[in-house]
This record gives C-alpha cells, structure tokens and sequence, in this order.
C-alpha cells in the first residue's frame, strides 16, 4: 500500500508541476492598456504580420469604445482584426485597407473582471517594420 500511495504522489506531483496548455505564454507583444488614456502602441511585424495583446479590467458588464489611428509606417495598408475573450471587435468603417489617414472606431461589450483583447495586423508591404498604433478605450 505504501508504494502505490508513492508512485500516486509522484503522478500526482508530475501533473502539478506540468505546464498547462492554458499557461502557455503567447507570442504576441504583450499591452498595457489603460482606459481613458489615449495611448500609443509598437507592435513588431515580421513579414508583413504581426499582433499584440492585453488585459483591460472592468469592475462591470460594460460597453468600450475606442478610436485609433496608425501613426507609422506611412507607406502600405493595413488589415487588423481584434478578438475580446475570442469575441471579435467590430471596427467602424472596416478593418481592412487601414491607412495613417484613417481614423479607426471600434466597441465591444467588457465583461466583468478581465478583458482579454487581442489584436492581429496585416501589412500590404511583406516585410519587417514596427506598427506604431495610437488608441484610445472609453467606458
């Protein structure tokens, strides 16, 4: 008996001390967004394709909008799609054809607590640059 109750606890503590697939770190650049604070964002793109992600806390179910434009680089188009807890994030007139002279709005409904939001860009240059995004989250 005592060797099962052994060979249990090591299965047991090899479980525990496995990295969860749910754990997994991300690849993307990681985001501090702030609400109510108009901030500026470099996303690293390779190849033409790049994303970043953050968490935005909310104390309640609420509605976030936002605005946003591209600020460099100057030359290409963009398309970029964005998921909160996997929900896509509607963007106003659209997500694709995206230039530094366009003016981006975008909403989606926060739930309670944690906010995951992920946002993934598409250059029409495939090359390597640095997205620099100035966004802006309202309550």
């Amino acid at each position: 008996m005592k060797i099962l109750m052994c060979i249990l606890s090591a299965i047991l503590g090899l479980l525990l001390l496995s990295p969860s697939p749910a754990l997994a770190v991300s690849s993307c650049d990681q985001l501090d967004i702030q609400l109510s604070a108009s901030q500026t964002f470099e996303i690293p793109i390779r190849n033409g394709l790049g994303c970043a992600e953050g968490s935005i806390f909310s104390p309640l179910s609420l509605s976030i909008k936002g605005t946003g434009h591209i600020i460099s680089p100057e030359e290409g188009t963009w398309t970029i799609t964005a998921e909160d807890n996997g929900r896509e994030i509607s963007f106003q007139p659209s997500n694709s054809n995206i230039t530094t002279q366009d003016e981006i709005i975008w909403n989606t409904q926060a739930d309670w607590l944690n906010n995951k939001i992920k946002f993934e860009a598409s250059w029409s240059n495939q090359e390597d640059t640095t997205l620099i995004i100035q966004l802006k989250a309202n309550w």
